[in-house]
């Protein structure tokens, strides 16, 4: 009877894990807004980005402070291209 028993336990348990598992593989997984944030921050840092076109604008400031000239660069880059941007 033990044997039969575990027979039946077994056929019971292989039914149900199979049933979960082909459950699982028809559902289709969506991706949250942030979940595709994460994942495209992640990517981003793994390639460098490539622009259409790269602008550097230079200005100098008076820092009364030291008393000498700093320098500003503003670089701002638009498009997607070959040009690689820092």
């Amino acid at each position: 009877m033990n044997r039969k028993n575990a027979l039946i336990f077994l056929a019971i348990f292989a039914g149900v894990t199979y049933q979960i598992y082909s459950f699982n593989i028809g559902v289709e997984y969506k991706l949250s807004e942030l979940e595709l944030q994460n994942i495209i921050a992640l990517a981003e840092t793994e390639a460098p980005r490539l622009y259409e076109t790269k602008n550097t604008e230079e200005i100098e400031i008076w820092d009364d402070a030291t008393q000498t000239y700093k320098k500003l660069v503003t670089i701002s880059c638009e498009g997607k291209g070959i040009l690689q941007c820092p």
